[in-house]
């Protein structure tokens, strides 16, 4: 089966969420084990229904940002795929408070507790409006990046298509290929701008990583933040880790040194020689 033949159908949400509450219901007030097996069997047929229609969409929009149908889809999962991560939740929490969590667990799999429980630790319904709003502007970074027209070697290329003269053997290509990638960025700066300067107040950098080192565990004296941005290094300042700022993203060492990067890296290599400098 080719992947053009498989049929796209938008889920109606009201109606998933009927049913999907509906299943967690008996999954809940279930008395045997087998009785709980069978309907998180059926809450997962429908589950795996709304993730399939949500890869499709978004598979299909990223082929050609210009389809107006996949446009209108991607505007959908972007408000509404928070709301079916809701719904996850209500069915983890299901899963994790079971009385046959072990039964579960020989049937299903540990790892599908664990991804049950990571789920509930990192979502809350307070942060659905804010995920939206990511959601919304990743789609617009994503638009932005497939409008890149660069003209290079008498040809028209987008930035996927520089990728072969970013790294081939001739220097002067290189080199020649790399400014006309970056000089895209450069003439967009104040729509990047944009996009990163919208995101929501509770998505700062420190609250990400905040929830990284208390869902893992995390000692903050043993942890690093490697980015290449000066909001990556000034998010690191703020909860108390190590930060690392690479030379080869969007961020220049200038502004990476002047919010107070621990260490700079040229190159990949050189990351791993850092880390085995100062944290091994």
């Amino acid at each position: 089966m080719k992947f053009s033949d498989y049929k796209y159908e938008r889920p109606i949400y009201e109606e998933v969420k009927k049913e999907f509450i509906s299943i967690i219901d008996k999954i809940n007030n279930s008395c045997t084990y087998e009785e709980q097996k069978e309907n998180i069997k059926k809450l997962n047929i429908l589950r795996n229904n709304v993730e399939t229609m949500a890869t499709l969409s978004s598979i299909r929009h990223s082929i050609n940002t210009l389809d107006e149908f996949y446009e209108k889809e991607r505007e959908y999962w972007d408000e509404y795929s928070p709301l079916y991560e809701e719904l996850n939740s209500l069915f983890y929490k299901s899963v994790i408070n079971s009385k046959f969590k072990d039964n579960i667990a020989k049937d299903f799999g540990k790892q599908f507790i664990d991804i049950a429980d990571y789920s509930l630790k990192s979502f809350s319904s307070e942060i659905i409006k804010d995920l939206q709003e990511e959601n919304k502007l990743c789609s617009k970074y994503t638009k932005l990046l497939a409008s890149a027209k660069i003209d290079f070697e008498g040809e028209e290329r987008n930035l996927s298509g520089m990728g072969k003269f970013m790294s081939s053997t001739d220097r002067d290509v290189r080199i020649k290929a790399s400014n006309a990638y970056y000089n895209f960025f450069k003439e967009n700066e104040e729509q990047f701008d944009d996009i990163f300067g919208s995101l929501p107040d509770s998505f700062h950098k420190a609250d990400v990583l905040r929830r990284a080192l208390q869902t893992l565990d995390a000692n903050s004296e043993e942890t690093i933040i490697i980015g290449d941005t000066k909001f990556d290094i000034i998010g690191g300042k703020e909860v108390g880790i190590s930060t690392l700022g690479v030379l080869w993203g969007f961020g220049s060492k200038e502004e990476l040194l002047e919010n107070g990067a621990d260490f700079l890296a040229h190159s990949p290599k050189h990351i791993l020689k850092i880390l085995n400098e100062h944290f091994s």
